[in-house]
């Protein structure tokens, strides 16, 4: 990444990129005055651990990206090619990897395979007849998609609130459209950030 960095232009010193683990190097960005911004991809218990250090010096900017999927629950009257584009971008527009094998009782119906032949990077995955206990719903982190059926609004916002991680709550114009046409909305459901 560093020649990259310097071949796009950017002046000695704007970019700095430390190598290390979290204990030692992580510790040392959150804790060091000088850093204005913090970003960190990973465990729910070292995100709180960042922003813990982060608050005792600077209170400086923090990102934390804690694991798992943000729901997108699309009624059954959504426009369903405008859902399943945005919850495709969703999970695919941030090109993860997972290291996982495939999941018990679900059903792969697109990718899977490896991609490339560096790293754990994997083609875009989607896995359908799934449920909160398989694994892949649960800590899976990367562009794999998804399907929970749910019976009712109450079963849904149960699902998609049963997660220890801080999520997003995506509303798009679509499922907007299918709640009013219930004469409802989602305001049970829990999210850190709110896109609408």
């Amino acid at each position: 990444m560093a020649p990259l960095i310097a071949e796009a232009g950017f002046p000695p010193g704007v970019v700095s990129i430390v190598n290390g683990y979290g204990y030692d190097a992580g510790a040392a960005i959150a804790a060091h005055p000088h850093i204005e911004k913090v970003a960190y991809t990973g465990s729910t218990l070292v995100g709180r651990w960042i922003a813990e250090i982060a608050s005792q010096t600077n209170l400086k900017n923090v990102t934390l990206e804690l694991g798992r999927k943000s729901p997108n629950i699309i009624f059954d009257n959504a426009d369903i090619t405008q859902a399943v584009n945005w919850a495709a971008h969703g999970v695919f527009w941030n090109h993860g990897y997972i290291v996982s094998g495939l999941p018990e009782g679900a059903t792969l119906q697109n990718g899977g395979e490896r991609h490339g032949e560096k790293g754990y990077f994997i083609q875009p995955t989607i896995f359908t007849d799934t449920h909160l206990e398989i694994k892949i719903v649960r800590e899976i982190f990367g562009q794999v998609g998804v399907e929970i059926k749910f019976s009712s609004e109450e079963d849904v916002i149960r699902q998609a609130n049963d997660s220890q991680y801080g999520l997003e709550k995506h509303q798009p114009g679509a499922a907007r459209r299918a709640q009013a046409a219930r004469g409802r909305g989602m305001g049970e459901r829990k999210g850190k950030s709110v896109y609408i």
